[in-house]
Parts: C-alpha cells; sequence; structure tokens
C-alpha cells in the first residue's frame, strides 16, 4: 500500500489492510478472533478502483463504533461484524413478557436480532449525516450488512436478510458493497469524505 492517508480518510484505495498479506492470510484462513477481522476480510474482498472503505468509525456522541463503512458505485453499505459458531436463521417467534412478537435473528438456542437493530441504528444514522447535502432523490443507497465468519454452511443461492439487513459471509457482503451503480469514482471519494467527516476514527 503505496498511498499515504488523506485527513481524517483511511489510506486509498481502501485504507483497511494495516496488517502485511501474509499475516492476514494466515488469520483468515482460520476461525476469525474479532470482529475486526471480518472488517478487514470484506475490505479486502471490496477493493478495487472506485472504491472506499472506512475503518472503526465512531458514531455520533459515542454511541457505538462502525466496523467498516464502504462507499462505492452503487452507494453506501454499513457493515458489522458477527462472530457466530453455528449457522444463523430467522425464525418467526411468537414474543413473551420482554420481547415483541416478530421476526428474531437465532444461531442454536441465542438470540442475535439486537446485532441487526443495531446496524439498523447506524444505516439510519448515515442516511441523516447525508441528509444534508442534497435533495432527497439526490442522495445515494444507505445499505446495512451483518457479515458472519467463513464456514458456516449458509444455504447456497439464498439470501438471508432481517429488516433488510443482509446477513451473509465476506465474499458475499463485499460483492454487495462493491456491485455496479451509478456513482463514477470522483463521487464515491467526495461520499467517502462526508463520511470520514461525519464519523471520525475510533
Amino acid at each position: 500500500m503505496g498511498t499515504p492517508a488523506r485527513s481524517g480518510l483511511d489510506a486509498r484505495p481502501t485504507g483497511v489492510r494495516s496488517r502485511g498479506p501474509a499475516t492476514g492470510a494466515r488469520r483468515w484462513r482460520t476461525r476469525p478472533s474479532s470482529r475486526d477481522v471480518l472488517a478487514d476480510r470484506v475490505a479486502m474482498l471490496a477493493e478495487r478502483p472506485g472504491v472506499v472503505a472506512l475503518r472503526r468509525r465512531l458514531m455520533p456522541q459515542g454511541r457505538g463504533i462502525i466496523d467498516l463503512l464502504v462507499a462505492g458505485p452503487a452507494g453506501i453499505t454499513v457493515v458489522d461484524g458477527l462472530l457466530l459458531d453455528r449457522p444463523p436463521r430467522v425464525a418467526r417467534l411468537s414474543g413473551g413478557f420482554a420481547e415483541p412478537r416478530g421476526e428474531r435473528l437465532l444461531a442454536g438456542a441465542r438470540d442475535h436480532t439486537g446485532a441487526v437493530r443495531a446496524v439498523e441504528r447506524e444505516v439510519a444514522a448515515v442516511s441523516r449525516a447525508l441528509s444534508g447535502h442534497g435533495h432527497a432523490h439526490e442522495l445515494p443507497a444507505v445499505r446495512g450488512a451483518l457479515c458472519l465468519p467463513d464456514g458456516l454452511s449458509l444455504i447456497a443461492f439464498a439470501e438471508l436478510r432481517l429488516h433488510d439487513v443482509l446477513i451473509d459471509g465476506p465474499q458475499t457482503v463485499a460483492f454487495t458493497a462493491s456491485r455496479p451503480g451509478p456513482l463514477t469514482p470522483p463521487q464515491v471519494e467526495r461520499l467517502a469524505d462526508r463520511l470520514a467527516r461525519a464519523f471520525p476514527p475510533a
């Protein structure tokens, strides 16, 4: 990575891979030990001209950390990692005293719906941050994704979503974040600049 970092932005073109390639490759062949490793994996797979990734960004008022923001031709993807050791599923539960009825993200007996809600809050924060920079019809799409470790045997050719948040492994999340779209590379760069100002490094 010979491109220097720029004023609050991570290094171009993605500014994410702070580890050496060999070390990263060894870590990604095994189960990730942290959400940072999942974010690095997505950023590496999404790396291409016209895509900018910003790692570990602070939410407004210190309300949490966004693992990864990816600005690409199709808009912005907000990515959080979710460390699971078994495949997730979306189930409709009848609810109870503490929880309303509705769809939940489950892995084994554990309920991970809170991770989906956190991504939804981050997507809303990104949309608000961009809303002052143009008319509604001119704003880029902002989507959310939960990135899972590789090898969780998700159903092939099926997309797992809850509340419009994509739930999948690094390859699918990276493909979604870097897919073709109407934005030009200069427009993506300007978006990344706005995001970097609104969501400083953690």
